[in-house]
């Protein structure tokens, strides 16, 4: 009997989104197959929203997901419809990615330079890591699944925010692709998971969450995408139904994503 594949990829750890996230979010890229693997528990400073929430959005044919500063509704900034407008007025899913690493670099500039001077401890949980917000764009096109991930950098010695940006194909050495956003299993725990894509992906946000229960929980929200479609192997919170139509927030500053 053949020993179990181990899927451990192309390593694209992002840790460094780990200070400020209340979430686990787990990408595996394959040449015919990318799966997305989800925590459900949100954070809020502020006024109380849901403890549960869908991170795996849609807009068109891309799926995209946000850590760290996801909406503060007292300055008006809104990670996911701005990440959703930006996807909507491209075509390709290069254009997607420029146009969301333009917008939301934009937005999330303007929004920590109003925190920082209005909002000093809600600056300081916008900024506790390294990377105030994480995003990943995933979609297949002409066959080919495509991922590219943001990391938006914050330098607190010069108050500078920057971008780094992965993508597969492109930035990655193989085929294979992973990449953790939010708080992240260490890489020597990685190695140990054996398996199919979904069940690597699967197991990493059950072991996050059994380390940190106060900042990550479950439902545990799964989905497959192929060039046929997206597959909801896991969906308790019902989040294939979700559209970006206008949303209702509370108000508060939210790490939700």
């Amino acid at each position: 009997m053949p020993a179990p594949r181990r899927y451990l990829f192309s390593l694209l750890c992002m840790l460094i989104a780990c200070g400020a996230s209340a979430t686990t979010i787990v990408i595996i890229r394959t040449p015919n197959l990318i799966v997305i693997a989800s925590d459900s528990k949100a954070q809020y400073q502020g006024d109380q929203g849901n403890p549960q929430v869908c991170k795996i959005a849609r807009q068109n044919e891309t799926y995209f997901v946000v850590a760290g500063l996801a909406h503060d509704t007292y300055q008006g900034f809104l990670a996911n419809r701005t990440v959703a407008s930006a996807i909507a007025r491209a075509n390709t899913f290069e254009e997607q990615a420029n146009a969301v690493e333009e917008d939301l670099g934009r937005e999330l500039g303007k929004e920590l330079d109003t925190l920082r001077k209005e909002d000093p401890e809600g600056f300081r949980f916008a900024v506790t890591g390294e990377a105030p917000s994480s995003i990943a764009l995933v979609t297949v096109e002409g066959g080919v699944p495509k991922v590219a991930v943001f990391s938006f950098l914050f330098d607190k010695t010069t108050g500078k925010l920057s971008v780094r940006r992965d993508s597969c194909p492109g930035t990655c050495t193989g085929e294979d692709f992973y990449v953790q956003l939010g708080r992240a299993v260490s890489a020597d725990e990685v190695v140990k998971v054996t398996g199919s894509p979904t069940r690597v992906a699967r197991a990493l946000v059950e072991m996050q969450i059994a380390k940190d229960p106060q900042n990550v929980g479950p439902p545990i929200e799964i989905m497959e995408l192929r060039a046929n479609g997206p597959e909801w192997i896991q969906d308790e919170l019902n989040c294939a139904a979700e559209t970006n139509t206008r949303k209702k927030y509370p108000h508060s500053l939210t790490v939700q994503f």
